[in-house]
């Protein structure tokens, strides 16, 4: 391709790197049942682990990556569990976006599980931190990046991983309830010196964009009205603290916001990420009222609060369904937007690169990652991280086919059916449980299901 071909430039896909960052929870999600389950698990309790844990797997961000690990280890060491062990640790290859090393380690300990000699009683401690710290590509650290169908530009994505480690006494002090303004806006002032910081009821808004107070308002009132939306919607709600959304004017201040802020090293092309463990967003915007962005990390950010397991073409299907949207009362409405125009272009260069109905929700997370970029801190990948453009045609088809389940009235339930899967509660395979769960909404085969996408976005798309 040449560099002064006619190109469309389109913000491409997000990771929120919440979920799997984390190695300590927020204090609303049963703190006591979690470390006391972890300090079984490393003391080979496995059968007071697994009931300490079970309960906090239920509670507010309790579907978390180590805690599965820890769950699924702990089975395979009880002979009454071990099956249903063997299921979590498939579930985690499945569910979680889990960086090459920590996708290694699972799958050694799942060839334990199903061997038939008797597990090993040890487990490295080392081994949590390796899964728990996993950070999917520019989403889970949640990003948008850039991609220029019909240009010789590299896709530059990849993992976002720890330069350092923040202290785990500075990162709960960042968190702080509701109803403390005054606390608010001090600590956030002390911690990004420089920025406009308003507080308002649900939000603290800073500022280095250059934003007018009245603008900022508008913002928040919006945002809270969106998180409104989505708990009466989908049940998903946030604790009872304030989320700190930080807004910077370039890409280049994101990844120096990121560093300082939470010792993360981010791909140049992020353009915005959530974090759980402090609550907060940051995103690159102008001065003016634009909220995509942030509409899309919130709804990372949020559900991961009851549904961290959530499948990849789903969160990042309806994060990025919402970031393009608009009010009908109290409901919040997708509207087609520029990512059906790449996966358009991208099917007239290269037909057969649109993966299949099937073929998205049976992905795995690194589907949607080009990790070679981060191979320094990781493990070499056994397999070839996917060519820019599959990425992009994967990350518009997720988007496009939340649109068309809104549009066939299915999107609600299906996302709850989803949500109540378990491990150890289907088939053994959650992919497959997954693509029945949308058979019997749609009252068809997957196959036709995708037929029938195809068709209906060529419609909306106006594709002969």
């Amino acid at each position: 391709m040449h560099r002064n071909a006619q190109y469309i430039k389109v913000a491409l896909g997000v990771l929120s790197l919440i979920a799997l960052l984390m190695t300590i929870p927020l204090p609303a999600a049963g703190e006591d049942d979690y470390e006391s389950g972890q300090e079984h698990w490393k003391q080979g309790n496995y059968r007071d682990a697994y009931t300490c844990l079970m309960r906090h797997r239920e509670k507010l961000y309790g579907r978390m990556a180590d805690v599965d690990y820890m769950l699924g280890t702990s089975g395979c060491r009880l002979d009454d569990l071990r099956g249903w062990g063997c299921e979590v640790l498939e579930w985690m290859l499945y569910r979680y976006a889990l960086s090459e090393q920590a996708r290694c380690i699972v799958r050694e300990e799942l060839s334990r599980c199903r061997a038939v000699d008797p597990v090993p009683a040890s487990i490295s401690p080392e081994s949590i931190k390796a899964v728990a710290s996993i950070i999917g590509a520019s989403t889970h650290a949640s990003g948008k990046t850039y991609y220029w169908v019909g240009k010789d530009e590299i896709f530059n994505s990849y993992p976002a991983y720890r330069l350092r480690e923040i202290p785990k006494q500075e990162m709960k002090d960042r968190i702080i309830p509701l109803g403390n303004p005054e606390r608010a806006f001090s600590a956030t002032q002390a911690r990004v010196p420089g920025f406009k910081v308003i507080p308002f009821d649900r939000f603290v808004l800073a500022s280095r964009s250059g934003h007018s107070a009245e603008t900022m308002n508008r913002m928040a009132l919006y945002l809270d009205r969106y998180l409104r939306f989505l708990e009466s919607e989908y049940g998903i709600r946030l604790p009872a603290t304030f989320v700190s959304v930080y807004m910077v004017p370039t890409s280049d201040d994101v990844i120096k916001l990121a560093e300082r802020l939470h010792g993360l090293k981010v791909s140049r092309a992020t353009f915005g990420y959530s974090f759980r463990d402090d609550m907060s967003v940051v995103a690159a915007i102008s001065n003016q009222f634009l909220v995509g962005t942030i509409m899309h990390e919130l709804f990372h950010l949020a559900v991961k609060s009851h549904f961290g397991d959530v499948p990849q073409w789903l969160d990042e299907g309806m994060a990025g369904l919402y970031e393009v949207s608009k009010f009908e009362g109290d409901q919040v409405i997708g509207l087609p937007n520029w990512r059906g125009k790449v996966l358009s272009q991208l099917m007239k260069n290269r037909p057969g690169i649109r993966p299949s109905i099937k073929q998205l929700i049976a992905s795995h997370w690194f589907a949607f990652e080009q990790y070679e970029y981060a191979k320094a801190l990781q493990m070499d990948p056994a397999e070839d991280s996917p060519p820019a453009e599959r990425m992009a045609a994967m990350l518009a088809t997720a988007r496009y086919f939340t649109l068309y389940l809104q549009h066939t009235e299915k999107l609600k339930a299906v996302y709850h059916d989803l949500q109540k899967l378990t491990p150890g509660g289907g088939t053994k395979d959650p992919a497959t449980d997954s693509i029945a769960v949308i058979e019997s909404h749609l009252h068809r085969s997957i196959d036709d299901i995708d037929s029938d996408f195809l068709a209906w976005f060529k419609q909306v798309e106006k594709i002969q």
